[in-house]
């Protein structure tokens, strides 16, 4: 993940080393957009990673350990013994660790030379290193590749543990300079729990239920994979939905020398902030069309959750998937529209304005929305396209 400018919060650098400080009574900062989203997004981008790669290796135990069993079996014509699957896989599991150390200790000399920012920055590299080592080692019949990517990963995680708090605390004004910083931990912590989640069988696929030399995933897997992934973007893009319609940074302007935003419902100006008084069709559509889609995902949402109930050849996973592809459609109309009438009306009135956070927001959550009601369709659709196997009973 890459760091926001550090222009975003000029304000916030004024006093950037801790010996500068200088804030009196009275003269305190307050938290700004721009602060927490540096902080959020510097904490997702290292500390999320690093607790998300500790908890999801433990779920996939089974898969890796017949993932080497049979890049052996390929290799030498003979399956490994358990005591070397036992080692490889405690090699693969251990050895983010030792990354972990050797990032750790080169971490001084990468601030010395690039600061805490562009340290951060360039340590997403190990990151995208590590993903496609362990994305493309099924591929190539290589468990190396995985136990690589996993050195890598901890290279990475070293780096930004270490980088990571000294850029929160020179971002954040003193008084709150303990708030901010405790957005490390508390991405590590939400990184263990998606590690945790991904690694639900009803999330993310299960064990294949065919013979034990088939490399083919099984109906079921298949399935739940499609169903399970379309609803967790289903639950993102309700999240993000709920978040854009309300909060009220759409847009950010210049008013009469200030600075202001404006969401759906409210305007601010110098962090006062007031309801719209005047209807304005285009406002009226906009919020319309939001609260409709906000309804539409959490329809699908919880379509797409019973399922799994009653199992994924329910017709409830179609008609999830419907939701949330109309959820979709109607948030980019609101957003079309909001589009079009402040680039025509407000990009004349006003000479110094930008969208805003809340209304990229919405362009993300529309993309989440589609991708979770293709997934959805797509579970369906394979349940009529390939019936499950039927049970073969043991002779």
């Amino acid at each position: 993940m890459s760091m926001p400018e550090n222009n975003c919060h000029k304000d916030e650098h004024k006093d950037q080393e801790a010996g500068n400080t200088k804030e009196g009574p009275g003269k305190q900062q307050h938290i700004t957009v721009c602060l927490v989203s540096a902080a959020f997004f510097g904490a997702f981008g290292s500390s999320f990673l690093f607790g998300y790669n500790v908890s999801v290796v433990n779920a996939p135990a089974l898969f890796v350990k017949n993932f080497i069993n049979k890049t052996w079996i390929e290799r030498y014509g003979t399956p490994v013994g358990t005591e070397t699957v036992t080692l490889l896989w405690a090699i693969n599991v251990s050895i983010m660790a030792i990354g972990g150390l050797l990032g750790a200790i080169v971490v001084k000399f990468l601030v010395k030379a690039l600061g805490r920012r562009g340290t951060l920055l360039v340590n997403n590299c190990f990151s995208l290193v590590a993903a496609v080592l362990q994305a493309s080692g099924e591929r190539a019949h290589s468990f190396e590749m995985l136990i690589i990517g996993r050195f890598i990963i901890g290279i990475n995680t070293g780096i930004s543990l270490s980088a990571l708090p000294m850029y929160l605390g020179e971002i954040s004004p003193r008084h709150i300079r303990g708030s901010i910083t405790q957005f490390n931990a508390i991405l590590i912590n939400l990184g263990v729990l998606t590690g945790q989640i991904m690694g639900l069988p009803e999330v993310l696929g299960q064990l294949p239920s065919v013979k034990e030399d088939s490399a083919t995933p099984s109906f079921s897997s298949m399935l739940y994979t499609l169903a399970g992934g379309g609803t967790l973007c289903g639950v993102a893009a309700l999240v993000l939905l709920i978040v854009s319609t309300a909060t009220d940074f759409w847009m950010q302007y210049r008013y009469s020398g200030s600075s202001a935003n404006q969401g759906l419902w409210r305007f601010c100006i110098n962090h006062k902030c007031h309801a719209h008084t005047i209807t304005v069709a285009f406002w009226d559509a906009t919020r319309a069309f939001m609260l409709l889609a906000v309804l539409s995902c959490f329809a699908g949402v919880v379509l797409g959750l019973s399922a799994f109930a009653n199992g994924t050849k329910n017709r409830r996973v179609r008609t999830g998937g419907i939701a949330l592809v109309l959820s979709g459609f109607l948030a980019l109309l609101a957003l079309a529209i909001y589009t079009g009438v402040t680039v025509t009306f407000f990009g004349k009135r006003f000479l110094d304005w930008r969208f805003s956070w809340s209304y990229i927001i919405g362009w993300v959550a529309i993309i989440l929305a589609f991708t979770a009601g293709v997934f959805q369709l797509c579970a369906f659709q394979r349940t009529i396209a390939e019936p499950a196997p039927p049970n073969i009973p043991d002779s």
